[in-house]
C-alpha cells in the first residue's frame, strides 16, 4: 500500500511528460513535412511521384536540408518518436515501479527485431 502512495503524485507529471513527448513529435514532423511540402508546390520540380527515390537521394537532400531533405526529417522524427515515448516510460517507470518497466522493454525490443529482420 505504501508503494500506490509514492506512486500517485507522481504519474500525473510522468503521463504528462510523456504526452508531451509525443504533442512535441507530432508537431515537429507535421512542421517539417509543411516546410519541405511548400517549395515543392511552388516551383513544382523534376520528381515523378511514380518513380521510386534511391536512398542516396534521399541522405543528400537530408544533408543538403532541400524539400525532400525535409520531408525526410519529417518521417525520421514520425517514426522516432513512438520510439522516444518507450525510452522515456523506460525511465520513469525505473523510478516507481520496477515490475512495469518490464512492457516498454519487451515492447522496444520487439520493435528492434522488426527493424533487424525486416517485418
Amino acid at each position: 500500500m505504501q508503494g500506490d502512495d509514492i506512486r500517485r503524485p507522481f504519474m500525473p507529471k510522468a503521463e504528462l511528460a510523456l504526452s508531451r513527448i509525443v504533442l512535441g513529435g507530432a508537431i515537429l514532423s507535421a512542421v517539417l513535412f509543411v516546410l519541405g511540402m511548400i517549395p515543392i508546390f511552388i516551383s513544382s520540380p523534376d520528381i515523378d511521384p511514380k518513380s521510386p527515390v534511391s536512398l542516396d537521394y534521399i541522405i543528400d537532400s537530408m544533408a543538403s536540408l532541400d524539400a525532400m531533405g525535409l520531408i525526410g526529417i519529417g518521417m525520421i522524427v514520425v517514426v522516432a518518436t513512438p520510439l522516444v515515448r518507450i525510452v522515456a516510460t523506460m525511465l520513469l517507470l525505473s523510478k516507481s515501479d520496477k515490475r512495469l518497466m518490464a512492457l516498454p522493454i519487451i515492447t522496444l525490443v520487439l520493435i528492434i527485431a522488426g527493424f533487424i529482420l525486416r517485418m
